[in-house]
């Protein structure tokens, strides 16, 4: 396992259960959080995804995930 000091980024992984489904629920902070979440937006097989970010995350940093 990478330490935070390796990667510059903070992981505070859970699992939301609602009885037999399971989400994750990842957080991040730190230089490489950004790039990491854009990896992995970009590699979901998927249609649509919901982003939600608190209104201290920086518009610019909302903007280039979205793009994604």
């Amino acid at each position: 396992m990478t330490s935070p000091a390796e990667t510059g980024t903070v992981a505070l992984d859970r699992e939301l259960r609602f009885g037999p489904h399971a989400y994750p629920f990842l957080v991040r902070s730190g230089g490489e959080a950004l790039g990491e979440l854009q990896d992995l937006l970009a590699g979901l097989d998927v249609a649509h995804y919901l982003l939600v970010a608190d209104e201290g995350v920086p518009a610019a940093a909302v903007q280039a995930v979205a793009a994604a």
